[in-house]
């Protein structure tokens, strides 16, 4: 065998592998979109999350690691709005905005403490930032831009005040 074939048999196993590990978090997206019958803005995000996972896990190092972080810690932010209506309190009344926005910072304040506290490298911060971002902005994407925008925001913050706070030291870049 010359090089390059054991290099594609490499490059090929890696995407497997990848691939493999982007099942579980699309089969929970699809499930999600059927649930709160979702539309095409929120069917896009939801591609876009499981491309990006599928590409840092196959990239691997941080991004990989990053990845997992951010699929873990984006069910906050994904799964509260949906948790807010089982619950009765759905976005109806004249407190709606608020309730919402409120709910979907939150997660993605917990979403970046999570991947903040947990990244040992930049690009794990970056990955799992995009990744938790992105899984938030599906679900907090029905109640409209301003609880997008207050989620990533929170997330930015969560991820700032963690990264501070865990290594005085500083980050490895790899």
């Amino acid at each position: 065998m010359n090089s390059s074939s054991i290099r594609s048999a490499y490059e090929r196993g890696r995407w497997r592998d990848a691939a493999r590990d982007a099942i579980p978090l699309m089969a929970l997206f699809t499930l999600v979109l059927v649930a709160a019958d979702a539309g095409v803005v929120q069917a896009l995000l939801a591609g876009t999350v499981g491309v990006g996972f599928l590409v840092m896990r196959w990239r691997g190092l941080g991004w990989g690691r990053g990845a997992i972080l951010g699929a873990i810690a984006g069910l906050a932010p994904l799964l509260a709005p949906f948790a807010l209506v089982a619950n009765g309190l759905g976005c109806a009344g004249p407190n709606c905005a608020s309730w919402c926005v409120a709910l979907c910072a939150s997660g993605g304040l917990v979403a970046g403490l999570v991947v903040g506290m947990s990244s040992r490298s930049w690009s794990a911060l970056v990955g799992g930032g995009l990744v938790a971002g992105l899984a938030g902005a599906v679900g907090c994407w029905p109640m409209g831009a301003t609880t997008v925008v207050g989620m990533g925001g929170a997330l930015v913050v969560g991820e700032v005040v963690a990264a501070t706070f865990r290594l005085p030291g500083g980050w490895r870049v790899r």
